[in-house]
């Protein structure tokens, strides 16, 4: 094997490894901040159910693999909340 440039192959790996990691998003980690907001803060009733709510849809969507799906609708149910995480 004549590695001719080994600079532009160890920047193709870095890049390919690079955009794999990046484009995966976590919804356990989602869910595990969800549940330490909804029994650590002082929400309002509604907030509280809709956050609940949410919680439930999004075990669901953790169970169909859909993570990013799960991760988005997570932190929008906290930013309409309008708890900073």
């Amino acid at each position: 094997m004549n590695l001719r440039n080994p600079k532009t192959i160890m920047f193709a790996a870095f890049v390919s490894v690079c955009s794999s990691g990046a484009a995966f998003a976590d919804c356990a980690a989602d869910l595990t901040k969800l549940d330490s907001l909804l029994k650590g803060t002082t929400l309002t009733a509604k907030s509280k159910n809709d956050l609940d709510a949410v919680r439930l849809k999004a075990a669901d969507l953790l169970k169909a693999h859909d993570d990013k799906g799960c991760s988005t609708m997570i932190t929008d149910a906290i930013a309409k909340a309008g708890v900073k995480m």
